[in-house]
């Protein structure tokens, strides 16, 4: 596959081999047939450039003369464009799709696919990222699409829980959530994550009147969710002044302030564990940052409690109600007056419950079968957390002072 007519060899890379076996598929041999057949391969690989960009305006030609390497031209709108003519994007994409074409060939494009990109977009322009960008996305909705990327612009669009940090060491790589990164690990692995959100958030500030709520990790982020589905038509929280962003670690909260415009009305919502010193500090340390942002008193916390998780907004009987539909063996658990986390972690520790490591964890399966049925109770106390929250982004003006005349 060459970029122009006079290259008589193709480019030995991944896409050359998958447009020749793309070829190879839609011609079992029949002469007669060849010129129809290469075009079926051509329509297949628009198919797949239309998975990746729905609105895509390229048509696809290909040729090959005997014992010859393919060639491929592009139509792009009504004129015909050579490979090295094309975009940084749009060559990305035509390459993208030949691969793709090539591997749902045959399965009336009803197969599912794993689809691993390494850097996709590296070194390419701001636009061509953006294209890009959309294309995982698209794919993503029929695909299961892993990538690797230094792009806060391809970060940015990760569903939450689904980003992992790459992390080098002398015994080697591994993968580790945001959340499990240590303070002193170095702030220069989290930046791409950070200016991300950076990114996201202002495109919701570009208006004056929008705000942000920063939670500390993904149950809050979930949990809110779910809220927004429940609550009735009408009432729905957030409002669409006001977004949440998911920080994945309270140890992210401050990087995160301290890259956002300061005018940016902002509030953070975290646990409170006062016995735990590490938690502690933290917390002081958004506290701190906040004041100097001018937003004192824009820390929150789930409850008034003294220390208190997501989970602690539920209807203690409701949330376990829930829980034990997911583990059975919850419904024996007794809780006093012990903290709902704490309890909930040492029953999940033990051996036969060890597919939920902690009340984290039930968070997705909880947010699954919820039903507002389920939680009366509980929605009326996540309402009472919805309403502090906006009173601390939007304070209600002071009551209005009676003034009686004197007369004189």
């Amino acid at each position: 596959m060459s970029k122009n007519h006079d290259t008589s060899d193709g480019l030995d890379s991944i896409a050359d081999e998958a447009l020749r076996s793309l070829i190879a598929f839609h011609m079992p041999g029949n002469p007669e047939r060849r010129v129809a057949e290469i075009h079926d391969a051509g329509a297949a690989i628009e198919e797949a450039l239309r998975l990746l960009w729905p609105k895509a305006n390229m048509h696809i030609h290909i040729w090959m003369a005997s014992g010859q390497s393919p060639e491929i031209a592009v139509d792009v709108g009504r004129h015909n464009v050579m490979l090295d003519e094309l975009s940084s994007g749009q060559h990305w994409g035509l390459m993208t799709a030949i691969m793709l074409a090539n591997a749902l060939k045959g399965s009336n494009q009803s197969k599912r696919l794993l689809i691993l990109m390494d850097e996709p977009g590296g070194n390419m322009h701001l636009s061509a990222l953006q294209e890009i960008r959309n294309a995982i996305h698209n794919l993503s909705k029929e695909h299961q699409v892993v990538y690797t990327t230094h792009s806060d612009l391809l970060i940015q669009q990760a569903p939450p829980g689904s980003l992992r940090i790459v992390q080098r060491t002398r015994e080697g790589v591994t993968c580790v959530r945001p959340e499990a990164m240590e303070r002193d690990q170095g702030l220069a692995e989290l930046l791409p994550l950070v200016y991300a959100k950076r990114n996201e958030i202002l495109e919701h500030t570009l208006n004056a009147n929008n705000a942000l709520l920063i939670v500390e990790g993904r149950s809050e982020y979930l949990y809110f969710n779910l809220m927004q589905r429940l609550l009735p038509e009408g009432e729905q929280w957030p409002p669409a002044h006001i977004r949440i962003i998911n920080a994945d670690s309270i140890t992210q909260i401050v990087p995160l302030l301290k890259v956002l415009p300061q005018q940016i009305n902002t509030a953070v919502l975290t646990d409170r564990n006062g016995t735990h010193q590490q938690t502690a500090r933290q917390v002081e340390h958004i506290r701190n940052t906040l004041a100097e942002r001018g937003q004192e008193g824009h820390l929150l916390h789930p409850t008034t409690e003294e220390r208190c998780d997501i989970e602690d907004v539920f209807d203690r009987g409701e949330f376990l109600a829930l829980a034990a539909r997911l583990v059975p063996q919850l419904a024996e658990l007794d809780i006093q007056e012990e903290r709902l986390s704490k309890a909930l972690d040492g029953a999940l520790k033990r051996p036969p419950l060890s597919a939920y490591t902690n009340h984290g964890a039930l968070a997705d399966g909880i947010v699954r079968i919820a039903q507002a049925s389920d939680l009366p109770q509980s929605i009326g106390r996540f309402r009472a957390l919805f309403s502090r929250i906006h009173d601390v982004l939007f304070p209600p003006p002071p009551a209005a002072q009676e003034v009686t005349a004197d007369g004189n």
